[in-house]
């Protein structure tokens, strides 16, 4: 491989334990984001402490899930449709159940 000026570069020891020349820009560079809460009061501090150690995590992932939970939606797809079909005035099907026995599928 030969990168050109430009491209960006490092050097990775092989699994042989030689140095060998790696090209950046062929991996995918993930990254997690980092907040910083300033001016956080020491009691919420000392109560998310508590609540994670009351739920076995560290205090980071109990804040992490806290957030998570805090922007996921609250009412399903489903709760969702069903709600706007009521403001509609709803629907109503007449709808017969069909209580015949299918018959066996035949695999030959």
């Amino acid at each position: 491989m030969t990168p050109s000026q430009s491209d960006p570069i490092a050097f990775a020891v092989t699994s042989s334990g030689k140095f060998d020349i790696v090209d950046l820009n062929s991996f995918e560079m993930t990254s997690m984001s980092a907040i910083t809460i300033r001016n956080l009061p020491e009691e919420t501090r000392r109560a998310l402490k508590v609540r994670a150690a009351q739920n076995g995590r560290s205090t980071e992932a109990e804040i992490r899930l806290i957030l998570q939970a805090a922007v996921k939606p609250s009412v399903g797809l489903g709760s969702a449709l069903q709600a706007i079909g009521r403001e509609l005035g709803g629907v109503t099907l007449d709808l017969m159940r069909d209580r015949n026995v299918p018959e066996p599928a035949q695999f030959e």
